[in-house]
């Protein structure tokens, strides 16, 4: 899963090398955040799913992927 501005384009270029070494397909998911706050919202079952399993991360980490899943209420 990727979360941020990439295109499908620029992760599919990525992932072939990936899949190469791992031989094995990737599917990736891309998410912009807004999107995926919205969809955590409405209770989407893959990312509700994500949010209570293991996770790997290549780029970041747990509290930047929270971060970006949490929903401000209140700006100030």
């Amino acid at each position: 899963m990727v979360i941020g501005t990439a295109t499908l384009n620029d992760v599919l270029d990525a992932v072939g090398l990936l899949e190469k070494q791992l031989r094995r397909p990737v599917n990736p998911t891309i998410y912009f955040r807004e999107d995926l706050k919205k969809r955590l919202h409405e209770g989407n079952h893959f990312l509700q799913s994500l949010m209570d399993n293991k996770k790997v991360f290549l780029i970041g980490d747990e509290n930047e992927y929270r971060a970006a899943c949490t929903i401000r209420l209140v700006q100030g």
